[in-house]
């Protein structure tokens, strides 16, 4: 007997805003749990099941809170001063990564992140975060996402088997393990790697005057021309998308002008990294690629 746009309360504080499609009688069929905003494969019974969306009870930082997954998470949420906006904000839809996925994390490049609470840490926080709600059913193989990071987008992919796969901006991979968990300003989903943005550049290479990768894709070798404006300290990090450091080159003192130096990577396996440059107390990255 529920209306158009009535809300009605369960008995665990979630709730569900009824919006039919057309006038009507419907029988309600709650099939899958945790399913919002999709509509049901058994229209025989249920007369199509109309669009449905669902409103927890909990915010969605309550939500984190709340959990044993996320406690890496909390921590940088709170450190970064987000924690308010997640509570009181939105709606948004959150990527969270889980313990595990930063664990995965190089433990020196998660330091480097969580020593820097307004910039790098509050930038790969946003990188997870979606302005709006977008359940599972709402995202399609191929979607762009853009993000609260301006000009740092997420791209979707969806294989055969419906496993969602979210695509950060520098090239990392997460899968989303456990979809729609549903709060009262937005959704979760959780996925199992944390979402890298590119805030790290070469201009962020204070004594760098120019950088110049070849072949790049390569398959056995990569060229690094590197030319320096003051005498400085360089090391190379080579790092996989789940953040990895695989291989380590300390070039040691480098003088002024164009250094060449030839990193041999044939013990990698094919796919994408990042090459990460320390030169004295500044760092940039970029993108590489190992085919083969």
């Amino acid at each position: 007997d529920a209306v158009t746009g009535e809300v009605i309360a369960s008995a665990d504080g979630t709730s569900i805003q009824w919006t039919a499609p057309a006038d009507g009688d419907y029988i309600w069929i709650i099939q899958e749990t945790g399913l919002c905003g999709g509509q049901s494969t058994n229209q025989s019974t249920d007369n199509g099941f109309p669009y449905m969306t669902c409103l927890g009870s909990a915010s969605i930082t309550d939500v984190v809170v709340a959990s044993d997954d996320f406690e890496t998470l909390e921590d940088a949420v709170v450190l970064a001063g987000l924690d308010g906006t997640l509570d009181t904000g939105g709606p948004f839809t959150v990527f969270a990564p889980t313990d595990d996925a930063f664990a995965l994390v190089d433990p020196d490049l998660l330091a480097t992140i969580l020593a820097d609470p307004s910039g790098l840490l509050t930038q790969t926080l946003q990188h997870h975060v979606v302005d709006g709600v977008a359940y599972s059913t709402d995202l399609n193989d191929g979607d762009v996402i853009p993000t609260l990071l301006a000009d740092n987008d997420l791209d979707v992919s969806i294989d055969g088997t419906g496993v969602i796969t979210i695509t950060s901006s520098l090239g990392v991979p997460a899968v989303v393990i456990t979809p729609n968990l549903v709060a009262e300003n937005g959704v979760i989903h959780v996925v199992d790697a944390v979402l890298a943005p590119t805030v790290l550049n070469t201009n962020d290479l204070n004594t760098v005057g120019s950088l110049n990768v070849y072949p790049n894709p390569t398959n056995n070798q990569f060229t690094v021309d590197l030319e320096l404006t003051e005498s400085d300290r360089v090391t190379i990090d080579i790092v996989n998308v789940v953040g990895q450091v695989v291989k380590t080159i300390d070039l040691g003192n480098r003088s002024v002008g164009l250094n060449r130096e030839y990193i041999d990577v044939n013990d990698l396996s094919e796919g994408i990294y990042f090459m990460n440059l320390l030169v004295g107390d500044s760092q940039g990255t970029l993108k590489v690629q190992i085919v083969r």
